[in-house]
């Protein structure tokens, strides 16, 4: 059964965001059991995540640089099933992360351009997301900032944090708020995405009287009866 959810470590805002969503959908096909992601070609990757294949190609090489990500990375260029020469990647991944956060895989399926914004732009939101998600607070999808400027997020702090211009922060930004993607609070920042994991529980099979794999819950979806 494919994994629903993914696990990416917060390490995640140390890259670039336009990288951040290919890393994202490489780690969404890992074998949680083996820790791997086999055979990934570029297209593939363009065509899931909705971007060209060559931006994919000049990513991934800076990812693989980038040790926090991957512990090792095999490649093989071989025929596809429809006889086309591909890179196929394996990706091998550490078994588990110190700081860590989920997203549930409709995210990359998800268009969030609501007729507003071009999918390179909503693209850019969405690794913005991810990024954004590292630094919140942990179990909560809320940015809080050390220093608040006026009451409010100071996006200089926050730049820093994410490795990116202010003036770009400032307009992804923007335009997350304009897809109902993000609102700001006091002192800081929401993600409103309902694909971005808030917080997780252990669940428990009764029946068998044994403990299920950790179960991951967006506080949207959760029920509490009187």
């Amino acid at each position: 059964m494919e994994q629903q959810y993914t696990t990416l470590t917060k390490d995640i805002n140390n890259i670039d965001n336009k990288d951040a969503i290919v890393y994202a959908y490489i780690k969404s096909r890992e074998n949680y059991e083996l820790n791997v992601t086999s055979r990934l070609t570029y297209p593939n990757i363009a065509k899931n995540i909705k971007v060209a294949e060559g931006t994919v190609e000049n990513i991934v090489p800076a990812l693989i640089s980038k040790r926090a990500l991957f512990t090792k990375v095999d490649g093989r260029t071989m025929p596809d099933e429809k006889g086309e020469i591909h890179t196929h990647n394996t990706y091998y991944f550490a078994s588990s992360y110190p700081n860590y956060f989920y997203i549930n895989n409709a995210f990359f399926s998800e268009d969030i351009s609501s007729g507003i914004a071009s999918i390179k732009e909503a693209n850019k939101v969405k690794g913005l997301l991810l990024q954004l998600k590292a630094v919140c607070i942990n179990e909560t999808n809320k940015y809080i900032s050390r220093q608040p400027y006026k009451g409010g997020v100071n996006i200089s702090e926050l730049s820093r944090l994410l490795n990116t211009d202010r003036d770009t922060l400032t307009r992804l930004l923007k335009l997350a708020v304009e897809l109902k993607q993000v609102k700001y609070i006091p002192k800081g920042i929401l993600i409103t995405n309902r694909h971005i994991i808030p917080d997780y529980i252990v669940a428990h099979n009764n029946r068998q009287g044994k403990p299920l794999l950790t179960s991951v819950y967006h506080l949207s979806l959760i029920h509490i009866s009187e």
